[in-house]
């Protein structure tokens, strides 16, 4: 099993794993392993979660996980806070080793490694016998989910990654992918160890990145300069970083950089080749363990992703997709569905008669033109990404709107570059245009993945022929101000587990005093609206429908908090609500009624990315029944509901004026609903 062999290739190891400031020898990280062994078997842990920065503390975990053969779910850092709960709470864990105690904790243990986080009992999904790991795909459409994978089913993919390096004498690798990626995971710690190598890890912030899209190209150069590593693994967008350093004329200390997640332009290959640069490039993906294919230096064409490791076998399908046989993994969490022998993996490819394997595309995702030439937007996108002044690419259309990019640039130059960029490709796979936009596409707004994968179905949403839409304008446009709300005392507190029954009261209060006058509003709106707007009047009824009756909710949970109803009932909204309240009907009567759905969207959006988060710590830290957060838990699910149907209820709004008087509602009440938060009471 993966542990076993780890295990004896560590305890020779006396360099394992090291920082800047420390070093530990396999012996070292087996010690601290087995310790932690002991104490989640003694609690009886079953399903783990793994919320850290890249640091020793991670291989820690995740060797003690491996030795006591429990289930580890890796958390992404760069996951916003709600898609953290989310995975989570899909998992079904028992507990979560952070830096810091989780707010939702119903008890927190001081460890060596952080915080255990012990969880309150969920609904469980079925999960495979074996399952060693669930790691949540990439998912470049829909929610991501888990894949659960086998001890045996990351061994047979470590050992062919040593079989095809093992020759090089790699002895210094360097991870730049956060560990909570599976390719790093497995690449990164792995097989260094298998191969009696030495690790360095370092805080994604020390490496130049922030979040999963944030890069500071200075800060990593500085880094690969300062710590010579022979090894790398990259995603496309960090290709050109190594290429401006070796331009830059830095020392030459690398024997192997792995490539992968997504496809890379023919020309930046050659540029690397050009400047002596070891990158080769690979394929694979997490249901399949991570690596199916790779180049290597004694089999290397550029262009392909190498050829198929010996762990697995490939064929390509009637329509040309990529089949994998050999290494499947165990099922998707939750999903009792029994795997196939050869594995479907949506990517169109080519095999070489000598057994080089090309990926084209995605299957869905292929372009045909009129002419009936299918085109696969990820050549394109690999093409656009070559050239210096293009950050990202995202290419879409059909037979009938043609080939067009959207496209991640600040060079104001980039409007004359079409003609010369077209008279490069085949007429057929020509671009009608290009629109440019200097807003990155990032994992937190879900348009990329971890790797970077585009999230073609999110990005679609962001265009509206070939525009970015309304809703994406009014969630842009107010992003700052939505900061101040974020960032109220009471909001904070409680995202730390700072919870007081006070304060819980006091917001209950609050948001009776405005949640009774939603209906009336949105009376009120109906009544100023013209005929022409007859559509939105429509909208407005379902609205009232759904809403109906959601202040008598808030006083229910006041209820049974402990308050008392009737008091609240007919109590006097403090000076913040009251001044809320009185600016929205203001807009809509003397205002544009229009205005209204500026207010909408604040209520709702956070909703959707706080209630029930805060409804779980808030249950845990006051010990009350599920019926004392009835308005929170309704109004997570609720909400969430509700933004697909507001989405498209935005998306046509097309009179600016009407656009314009949303996105100022919607600035002015982040400002006035933070001021409710701030005033609740913030007693310890």
């Amino acid at each position: 099993m993966l542990f076993e062999q780890l295990a004896k290739a560590l305890v020779k190891n006396s360099c394992a794993l090291k920082t800047e400031t420390q070093q530990l020898s396999g012996p070292d990280l087996l010690a601290a392993a087995d310790k932690l062994a002991e104490r989640l078997a003694s609690l009886g842990i079953k399903r783990l979660g793994l919320l850290m920065d890249n640091e020793p503390n991670w291989a820690i975990v995740d060797l003690a996980a491996l030795k006591l053969k429990l289930v580890l779910v890796p958390i992404p850092t760069f996951f916003s806070r709600a898609q953290q709960m989310h995975l989570i709470s899909d998992a079904g864990l028992d507990a979560v080793i952070a830096p810091v105690a989780l707010p939702m904790a119903r008890e927190s243990l001081a460890i060596e490694q952080g915080v255990l986080s012990l969880l309150l009992a969920g609904t469980t999904k079925a999960l495979p016998e074996g399952t060693a790991k669930i790691t949540y795909t990439s998912g470049t459409t829909g929610a991501p989910k888990g894949v659960c994978l086998s001890q045996q089913n990351m061994l047979a993919v470590a050992n062919s990654l040593v079989d095809v390096t093992g020759s090089l004498g790699v002895e210094h690798h360097l991870c730049v992918l956060p560990l909570a990626v599976l390719l790093e995971n497995l690449g990164g710690l792995y097989v260094p160890w298998l191969a009696g190598a030495c690790v360095t890890l370092l805080p994604m912030k020390s490496l130049g990145m922030t979040g999963s899209s944030e890069l500071d190209v200075t800060e990593m150069l500085g880094a690969l300069s300062r710590l010579q590593p022979q090894s790398l693994i990259l995603v496309p967008g960090l290709l050109p970083v190594l290429l401006a350093g070796r331009a830059k004329g830095l020392p030459d200390s690398y024997r192997f950089i792995a490539l992968g997640g997504g496809k890379t332009a023919k020309q930046l290959l050659a540029q690397a080749q050009e400047l002596k640069l070891p990158v080769f490039e690979g394929y694979g993906l997490s249901e399949a363990a991570s690596v199916v294919a790779l180049n290597s230096p004694e089999h290397q064409r550029l262009g392909t992703v190498g050829k198929v490791l010996p762990h697995v076998d490939v064929k390509l399908s009637d329509q040309g997709e990529v089949l994998v046989k050999g290494n499947s993994f165990l099922g998707y969490l939750g999903d009792s569905q029994q795997q196939l022998e050869w594995l479907a993996t949506g990517d169109l490819g080519e095999i070489s008669e000598d057994g080089f394997l090309t990926i084209l595309g995605r299957l869905k995702d292929t372009i045909v033109t009129n002419m009936g030439r299918n085109v696969s937007p990820q050549w394109l996108e690999a093409e656009l990404c070559a050239l210096p002044q293009i950050k990202q690419a995202y290419v879409y259309g059909d037979e009938e709107q043609g080939i067009h990019a959207l496209v991640v640039s600040n060079d104001p130059r980039l409007e004359g570059f079409l003609d010369a960029f077209n008279a490069k490709l085949p007429d057929y796979a020509r671009l009608v245009s290009v629109q440019s936009t200097s807003e990155a596409f990032t994992a937190e707004r879900q348009e990329v993945t971890a790797n970077g994968r585009l999230r073609r179905s999110v990005l679609a949403k962001r265009l509206v022929s070939g525009e970015i839409s309304f809703f994406e304008r009014l969630k842009a446009e107010t992003r700052d101000a939505q900061q101040y709300l974020l960032s109220a005392p009471a909001i904070l507190a409680c995202q730390q587990g700072d919870v007081t029954m006070p304060r819980y009261l006091a917001f209950l209060h609050n948001a009776f005093h405005h949640v009774k006058h939603t209906v009336p509003l949105m009376m009120a709106c109906g009544t100023r609206l013209g005929d022409s707007k007859e559509w939105l009047r429509a909208a407005i009824t379902e609205y009232i429908e759904e809403e109906y009756g959601h202040h008598e909710w808030i006083l229910d949970d006041i209820a049974q908090a402990g308050g008392n109803k009737e008091q609240a009932r007919h109590s006097k909204p403090n000076f913040a609500t009251e001044m809320m309240v009185s600016y929205a009907y203001d807009s809509v009567n003397r205002g544009n009624p229009v205005s209204l759905f500026g207010m909408v969207w604040v209520l709702e959006g956070t909703s959707v990315n706080l209630a029930t988060p805060m409804a779980d710590v808030i249950r845990a830290k006051l010990d009350l029944p599920k019926a004392a957060c009835r308005y929170l838990y309704s109004h997570g699910s609720l909400d969430l509901e509700h933004i697909d149907f507001f989405e498209k209820l935005m998306n046509r709004i097309d009179d600016p004026a009407d656009q314009q008087a949303i996105i100022h509602m919607a600035q002015r009440m982040y400002r006035l609903y933070g001021d409710m938060f701030r005033s609740l009471p913030m007693e310890a």
